[in-house]
């Protein structure tokens, strides 16, 4: 009985998942080698394991196939992946860290500096320390407007509900004002 036969005659729909999932893994001998056989934590191949066989079958693809594929091509189904995928951070961050070490260990170049902007956008690292360095309340963030950020000895004085009876002032660490994203913002309105 060969394995398309054991496919039709399981009804468990984990257990043919599982067969596919196989046959997506198997496949590729030296890349499936390579990924797998320099992890040194049993947890750590399980978990990569099972990560790398959810992104293949998303793409049905094999993994030699896909590591074959243009580096732009890699990099922009990756890209899609992190984006489509309504995950935690931390598993982004799973799924980021197999397919570097699936691309990496297979000789692998991608920019992996640019997909991590997908994992841990600008955007939120710098409302975080906002948030943390002046102490003010998340809804305060909302009103916030590149007026009311005025830079003073590296540093960012910070005008909060400005405009309002409950209008004050305070002051980001040296930190948040150091932030890409801020210093962005800043240079872009000059």
């Amino acid at each position: 009985m060969g394995k398309y036969d054991l496919i039709k005659n399981i009804s468990s729909k984990n257990v043919v998942l599982r067969i596919k999932n196989m046959q997506v893994l198997e496949k590729q001998s030296e890349a499936y080698f390579n990924f797998i056989n320099t992890l040194h934590s049993e947890s750590t191949r399980e978990s990569y394991r099972f990560c790398l066989e959810k992104i293949l079958n998303h793409y049905e693809i094999d993994l030699l196939s896909f590591l074959k594929l243009p580096q732009q091509d890699i990099t922009n189904h990756i890209i899609k992946y992190l984006v489509d995928k309504k995950v935690s951070r931390q598993y982004k961050n799973l799924i980021t860290a197999t397919l570097k070490h699936a691309c990496e260990i297979n000789d692998i170049v991608l920019n992996w500096k640019k997909i991590k902007k997908f994992v841990h956008p600008e955007k939120i690292r710098t409302a975080f320390l906002l948030l943390t360095s002046t102490g003010i309340r998340i809804g305060a963030l909302q009103t916030l407007k590149l007026e009311d950020l005025e830079k003073i000895d590296g540093i960012y004085k910070i005008k909060v509900y400005s405009g309002d009876k409950e209008e004050y002032i305070t002051f980001c660490t040296g930190e948040c004002a150091r932030d890409r994203f801020l210093l962005g913002v800043q240079e872009e309105t000059r």
